[in-house]
């Protein structure tokens, strides 16, 4: 593979927009940084858009990740994660008609806008939408490689044990690299609304024993951008509810996140700010706690769960690869290659169909088994009657 300078690997991002037609596959239109451009796009987006294309899966959950990659235009081979969005449901359509955009387009934006300011994320690589409104949307970013989350740091923090459980690691640096970051996304007219201590990731390593790890700004990253808004201006409670969703509950760490961020304009008005959002906030995440303990306890979520699943029709899970055309009512109830788990392509009424269009089987088999149940037991009480008397007992 020919070696490529790393001017052009880090080179300023550039959008270009493209569309695939309907080629016996499902229609697919997006955007990509012209600098990781694909040297075959539309295998390439093919790809990226199936999940049994991927490497290895990151995260399956409400939104699917894995990890892939493909040989850019300049002969690079360029390593990938892939994040799918459900567009499905109630939710999804107020958006649309809200005209924000799925959430891998919101992503997209944001990520763009995040990487053009200088702010630390996975550079983005590539969105791709679904022509249809409801279909599924993909947002492309580059691997990032060895990643440790900053709720690992922020456990230790808050349980007083940084230095024991990471000794190679600048535990101050990390406070003052995590105010940098924030600061330089906000002034870059970014309000995440989601900078959890599961969204901020420290790359690389956590420092060598000769070698002790200094974090500074570059070298975190801030991910799952699909909730944040760009705005003009990012006034001090905005400021503050993305500072106070982080995690950390000793006095000394929130003023060593605080003065890192404010730098030289740290006043008491902002330690008064991040106190009304840090404990409005964690305060709201222990209500909602006990209030569905509280449910638990009485058999109320259960029931709701149940109701709802009643009152809203099934759908197939996203990630889950579309029936065949043309496939059975059989086929669309029972199972995919990729996952061997229930497809969930026919619905509960169609399903239902299914179950009685097969009950005679299972009622002759039933049926037989029960006839033979008498002489089953009788051979069995016999093996157990012979069974200690020492002579070999006949098994036909």
């Amino acid at each position: 593979m020919t070696a490529v300078p790393s001017a052009i690997a880090n080179a300023p991002l550039r959008e270009d927009d493209f569309r695939l037609p309907d080629d016996g596959g499902e229609a697919l239109e997006g955007a990509l940084a012209t600098r990781d451009r694909p040297a075959d796009l539309v295998a390439v987006v093919r790809r990226l858009t199936q999940p049994d294309g991927a490497d290895e899966t990151v995260h399956w959950g409400r939104n699917y990740l894995f990890r892939t990659g493909f040989d850019t235009a300049d002969g690079r081979r360029l390593s990938v994660v892939v994040k799918q969005f459900r567009n499905q449901g109630p939710r999804a359509r107020l958006d649309r008609l809200r005209g924000r955009g799925c959430k891998a387009t919101r992503s997209w934006r944001i990520a763009c806008a995040l990487d053009r300011a200088g702010v630390p994320t996975a550079r983005p690589v590539m969105l791709v939408r679904s022509a249809r409104r409801d279909g599924p949307s993909f947002f492309v970013s580059r691997d990032l490689g060895a990643v440790t989350e900053l709720r690992a740091f922020t456990r230790a923090f808050n349980a007083g044990t940084i230095a024991g459980d990471f000794p190679h690691l600048d535990a101050d640096a990390l406070l003052a690299a995590l105010g940098r970051a924030a600061r330089r996304m906000h002034d870059a007219g970014i309000f995440h609304r989601d900078l959890s201590i599961g969204n901020v990731l420290l790359i690389g390593d956590l420092g060598q024993p000769d070698r002790p790890r200094r974090p500074r700004a570059e070298d975190l990253a801030i991910i799952d951008l699909n909730r944040a808004r760009l705005a003009p201006r990012i006034g001090r409670w905005r400021r503050g509810r993305d500072l106070g969703r982080l995690g950390l509950m000793r006095r000394r760490d929130r003023l060593a996140l605080l003065r890192a961020y404010w730098a030289d304009d740290f006043r008491l008005h902002h330690r008064l700010v991040d106190l009304l959002c840090h404990r409005g906030f964690h305060g709201k995440i222990a209500l909602k706690r006990i209030v569905r303990g509280a449910l638990r306890g009485v058999g109320l979520a259960a029931l709701g769960r149940t109701v709802r699943s009643w009152l809203l029709p099934r759908r197939a899970h996203a990630h889950i690869p579309p029936a065949t055309a043309g496939a059975g009512l059989r086929d669309r109830s029972v199972w995919d290659a990729l996952s061997d788990q229930p497809h969930q392509h026919a619905g509960r009424w169609q399903k239902t169909a299914v179950r009685l269009a097969d009950a005679p089987g299972h009622l002759r088999h039933t049926a037989r088994a029960l006839r033979t149940a008498p002489r089953v037991w009788r051979r069995y009480v016999r093996l157990r009657r012979n069974l200690r008397r020492g002579a070999p007992v006949p098994w036909r």
